[in-house]
């Protein structure tokens, strides 16, 4: 999977830490919304550096989100 990640997001998983906790996942849920919204902010006023950089950080919380689910799951 790492492979076919874009570069950008590639980095913002190196940097993020893994979800260890329910506050863990809680903080990570309110930076997905909030990163979120940047991407669309910034997109419609067409600063797409901008929405990339959100839209990256958005994908590896997501992935880090998912990664965190699973270890609940059977």
């Amino acid at each position: 999977m790492g492979a076919a990640l874009p570069i950008e997001v590639r980095e913002a998983l190196e940097r993020m830490p893994a979800v260890t906790t329910a506050e863990d996942a809680t903080a990570l849920v309110r930076g997905l919304a909030n990163n979120s919204l940047r991407a669309l902010q910034s997109n419609v006023k067409g600063r797409d550096g901008d929405t990339r950089q959100a839209a990256a950080y958005v994908a590896a919380a997501g992935i880090r989100l998912v990664e965190h689910l699973d270890q609940d799951w059977p």
